[in-house]
């Protein structure tokens, strides 16, 4: 094969190569694709098929492999071989590039970055020399359709930030890249968001970052339009495997939050507790989520920027709103505008600081529906609280500058719940929690007079609604009605009826598997069809 070394070599060893630990199966599933290496002598083959049958074997226990079926095993052993074979055709005809992408991904697809390769022990001098052999190829697949330009890229991104790489071969793929960026066109899909932006911060000259930087800035002040995909970008960036790329997204969003007067690194850690559960790090829907929650927190910040002026450094002084993407644009704006104001009765949005699954991103639609409901007739007010002790500074905040003329008509509190209790803040945080017994004692008391006799409290969090849960019991504390959902669900609308002059609330949830129901409680006791 081109690029290895010409002459007699020594047998392969099985047990080691490189520092590679190879188990008894890898080397049963060695033995049986002996064939493929033309003797077992290729260094960099035998390197690649313990790679892949590491990336993909599942375990690699001799008992686990023996109990598979004789089929089940020729078809592993098929797949790893054809791997291989299409390998080494990609590498000696660029022609056939598209075959050095399949293995190429090979190496990567169980995996979101490369160095989660190197847990499964990827062979360092093998994968260079494997990478170094395929430039040409890569090259030539660099050249082709969109698509197979952006596929090559995403690869060789991946393979640019693992610290398994070698400095020759690293400036190569960087060159590689570089150069590449000639055949990209305009990138419009979400999904392709930030590859142009990360390769030039990574490849590029300082004088293409400069212009790339300004660029962007420029574009947050922009249309609507252009903020909202500036800060996917932006968001995109930050989740790049690429150190650069990363640093110089969050440089980017320290810039933007400091012009607005708000300390970078307060909101950015609040923004951290939505959507990044340290305890389900693997989970694509939690990086989605999150990815998501920040673009959508950039982009508000933005639009509040150009549209009222100061008016995110208020909402985070005087209401400890730091996740403006949970909420509409147009939400924001009127507590702005009203922040001063006492001429109409109002509700309020109670959110958690701590979202462990981002969730809560999900409920902008439901506020935007809600809020065009009652805007000409109610105040609608958001703040966002850690704890028990959060909500009950923000309920004597609103109460000293609203409550001589207007108390709380209706209140909207979400969480994340497992019946008996919610939580609003990080879990190492004492009183993070209000669980059923904070709702059994005399705080609660003073809670009621911040409310109307008449006010109704929504719960937007699992569970709550159960009997012994805390919507029945914070129903029998206050004397109110509480609407709240029995098991795992989600807020999908809320509707009032204000033809009364009692605004009157019916609440849809959307219930895991369909299991469940909305309960709604006065007093403590359940009402009919509630």
């Amino acid at each position: 094969m081109p690029g290895l070394e010409q002459g007699e070599r020594k047998p392969i060893q099985p047990m080691k190569r490189a520092g590679l630990f190879v188990t008894d199966t890898a080397r049963t599933l060695k033995a049986n694709i002996a064939h493929v290496f033309d003797g077992g002598d290729s260094e960099v083959d035998y390197g690649l098929a313990i790679a892949i049958i590491r990336r993909s074997a599942g375990p690699y226990s001799k008992t686990t492999w023996e109990k598979r079926d004789k089929k089940e095993q020729n078809k592993e052993i098929d797949r790893i071989s054809r791997t291989i074979h299409l390998l080494r055709q990609g590498l000696e005809d660029p022609q056939k590039s598209t075959q050095t992408i399949d293995s190429l991904a090979n190496l990567t697809k169980f995996a979101d970055e490369i160095d989660d390769v190197q847990k499964a022990r990827l062979p360092a001098k093998q994968i260079n020399q494997l990478l170094a052999m395929s430039l040409p190829s890569i090259q030539e697949e660099l050249k082709g359709t969109y698509s197979k330009n952006i596929e090559m890229q995403e690869i060789v991104t991946k393979f640019l930030a693992s610290s398994i790489i070698t400095t020759g071969v690293r400036n190569q793929l960087k060159q590689t890249l570089r150069k590449s960026m000639e055949f990209l066109p305009e990138v419009n899909e979400w999904s392709k968001l930030g590859l142009k932006e990360a390769l030039i911060f990574e490849c590029g000259k300082d004088q293409d970052k400069k212009e790339l930087i300004d660029e962007l800035m420029k574009r947050l002040k922009g249309t609507p339009e252009e903020i909202a995909r500036t800060s996917r970008i932006l968001s995109v960036l930050y989740f790049n495997p690429l150190k650069i790329a990363k640093e110089e997204s969050e440089n980017i969003m320290g810039i933007l939050l400091a012009q607005q007067g708000l300390n970078p690194k307060k909101i950015v850690d609040a923004w951290k507790q939505s959507g990044s559960n340290k305890d389900l790090p693997d989970k694509p829907i939690m990086r989605t989520r999150f990815m998501i929650g920040i673009g959508r927190n950039i982009e508000h910040l933005c639009r509040l920027a150009l549209e009222k002026p100061g008016g995110a450094k208020l909402l985070w002084e005087e209401y400890g709103i730091a996740d403006f993407g949970r909420y509409p644009v147009e939400l924001l704006n009127e507590q702005c505008d009203t922040h001063e104001k006492n001429d109409l009765p109002y509700g309020i949005i109670i959110s958690p600081r701590y979202d462990w699954s981002g969730a809560f991103y999900d409920d902008v639609k439901v506020f935007e529906d809600f809020f065009k409901q009652i805007h000409d007739k109610y105040r609608l007010r958001v703040v966002e609280c850690d704890g028990k002790i959060g909500i009950a500074r923000a309920l004597i905040k609103l109460d000293k500058r609203y409550g001589k003329k207007h108390k709380i008509e209706f209140a909207y509190i979400g969480g994340h719940a497992d019946g008996s209790s919610m939580d609003f803040g990080n879990d190492k945080k004492i009183g993070h929690e209000l669980t059923v017994e904070d709702l059994k004692g005399l705080g609660l008391q003073r809670t009621s007079s911040y409310l109307t006799p008449n006010a109704t409290i929504i719960l937007g969090a699992c569970k709550v609604g159960m009997a012994g849960g805390i919507g029945p019991i914070l129903s029998t504390a206050l004397g109110l009605e509480v609407i709240a959902p029995d098991n795992n669900s989600s807020t999908e609308a809320i509707h009032v009826d204000l033809s009364t002059g009692i605004p009157k609330f019916r609440v849809e949830y959307a219930f895991k598997d369909d299991i469940g129901q909305t309960r709604s409680y006065i007093d403590g006791i359940e009402k009919e069809n509630g």
